[in-house]
């Protein structure tokens, strides 16, 4: 089962609200590395086999335009290895989230390519 925008609370309920179906708010204030701060965060889905704590999740913050992502803390050896590629500053920081959120992440992206 997908879980983007169908107004159900599958994990991690404690931080989302009800208002609309397909639309709920993050109450925690989400702040930038810039310093912004987005009050409310359109929640786009978690892990479909998430359960209780573990619940890799994508939001879209239509006032900045950005993707963001709650997912796995990668390992160190990740960590060294991404590296490699784009060093990673101290506001920065390496996640996973499971191939299965493919079409979450998707999702997310076309969101933001149509605003």
């Amino acid at each position: 089962m997908l879980i983007v925008n169908q107004g159900l609370f599958l994990a991690c309920p404690a931080h989302l609200t009800r208002t609309s179906p397909g639309v709920k708010l993050v109450q925690a204030h989400a702040t930038r590395s810039t310093g912004e701060v987005s009050l409310a965060l359109r929640f786009i889905g978690i892990d479909p086999e998430s359960s209780g704590g573990n619940c890799p999740a994508v939001w879209v913050d239509d006032a900045t335009h950005e993707i963001v992502i709650q997912g796995w803390q990668a390992d160190e050896a990740t960590k060294k290895r991404t590296q490699q590629d784009s060093p990673l500053l101290d506001t920065e920081g390496v996640i996973r989230v499971p191939g299965r959120m493919a079409e979450i992440l998707r999702k997310a992206l076309d969101d933001l390519a149509g605003s």
